[in-house]
């Protein structure tokens, strides 16, 4: 026995898309074509490098692979998208054009207009470093600079450093965008205490200068990090208290009313208050099937904690088909070397776990393991929680085999190559 039986359901977070700068009068010369060869050739150089990869480093670069790969799926809306970055960088560096090389300036330029973004990252990089030497009245400036890099990271899914940027940027110049940059990531980075610390800030912000809309998101933000500390109560009423703005202003169609709809669920589930937490489930999934779709990774999300609710309350075979449904999804949105996705994964172990399926559970936690050593390191919470679960299942199914391993060794990452 391992202790009393405890939820290590992995509980999706919600997704939030950020609203991009108005890059006014910048312009990016990339076609729509040039963008489309620019995903395909990353896409292929990406296949080729995976044959030679292994270990971590291969899931890294099906990571990357998967995201080419839904880039072209809906190729329309990644080139506006970006297009929007690309323009977004290019006027960062023409507000710092005074004290830049002019032909590094051009070279960066250039390259950005094919798409490029590896000179613009190595200037910034380099402002940076300037400003944080100068001191004197550099803090907002070197913040823009390390929000940009964080962005930049966030892109190529280094999260670990778009974590480090967004943190700087927060404690330099703490604006709301920073705020809530820097409290995502910290979460992402199972860095609590520090989500905790720039959500207060977050939530003071809002209460004096965002519109309610933001505080209302704001809430829901602090709310997110309260629920991950243990602190029900206190992020209960925070979404209460987003609710009530969201009622009256966006209204209760609205796509961010089901956000905080979910996160609510969340907070009742914890509570073991399963028939609340169903309803509201419910609720948000059918607001996000009348606006997002149900092609949408947030819908994913929503099936994944609506199946935790199944699974909580003993009704497994209706939760391993929401999981599988998730799953789907998942794969044609988010890829399967994402963190969400081996969230997905434990989630359905589990549900197989309970009805006995040992070797398809297995095979599950295998796989959901690789993912997080690649994406969120050892030390992560939820890899340690994934780790806990998969020793759970190998002691139940064969628990007198000298060959079950530690719990320390599940957590190591994996010193050989793993399989295709």
């Amino acid at each position: 026995m391992l202790g009393p039986k405890t939820d290590n359901t992995v509980t999706d977070s919600q997704n939030v898309s950020q609203v991009g700068h108005n890059s006014g009068t910048i312009q990016i010369g990339l076609t729509f074509q040039e963008h489309e060869q620019n995903v395909r050739e990353r896409l292929a150089a990406l296949r080729d490098d995976l044959n030679r990869a292994h270990g971590a480093e291969r899931s890294l670069l099906q990571a990357q692979a998967d995201a080419a790969l839904a880039s072209l799926s809906n190729l329309q809306a990644d080139y506006e998208k970006t297009l929007a970055e690309l323009s977004g960088l290019k006027a960062t560096l023409a507000r710092f054009d005074n004290v830049l090389d002019r032909t590094k300036h051009q070279a960066a330029d250039a390259a950005l207009d094919r798409g490029d973004r590896s000179l613009a990252r190595a200037l910034l990089e380099e402002l940076a470093m300037k400003a944080r030497a100068r001191r004197e009245d550099a803090s907002v400036e070197e913040a823009e600079l390390e929000y940009k890099l964080g962005e930049i990271a966030e892109t190529e899914i280094r999260w670990h450093d778009a974590a480090t940027h967004y943190a700087r940027a927060a404690t330099l110049a703490p604006d709301f965008d920073r705020l809530y940059k820097a409290i995502d990531f910290a979460i992402k980075a199972g860095q609590y205490d520090q989500a905790d610390c720039f959500a207060s800030d977050l939530v003071a912000n809002a209460r004096t200068i965002a519109t309610p809309e933001n505080l209302s998101r704001a809430l829901d933000q602090q709310a997110s990090v309260l629920r991950r500390k243990g602190r029900l109560p206190a992020a209960e009423a925070l979404l209460t208290e987003a609710l009530t703005i969201d009622r009256a202003t966006i209204g209760e169609a609205h796509p961010d009313f089901a956000t905080h709809i979910n996160s609510l669920a969340g907070i009742m589930k914890a509570q073991r208050r399963f028939l609340e937490a169903e309803r509201l489930y419910r609720q948000a999934l059918e607001i996000g099937r009348s606006t997002i779709g149900e092609e949408h990774p947030d819908h994913a999300t929503r099936l994944n904690n609506l199946a935790g609710v199944m699974r909580a309350q003993g009704r497994y075979s209706e939760a391993e088909a929401l999981y599988r449904q998730a799953l789907e999804i998942g794969r044609a949105t988010i890829g399967e070397a994402h963190p969400s996705y081996a969230n997905r994964l434990n989630n359905l172990a589990l549900a197989l776990k309970e009805q006995g399926r040992y070797p398809e559970a297995n095979d599950l936690y295998k796989q959901a393991m690789e993912i997080l050593h690649a994406s969120l390191g050892d030390q992560h919470p939820r890899t340690k929680t994934v780790a806990k679960n998969y020793l759970d299942l190998l002691l139940t199914h064969n628990p007198t085999s000298p060959m079950i391993p530690t719990l320390q060794s599940l957590t190591a990452p994996p010193s050989h190559p793993s399989n295709p």
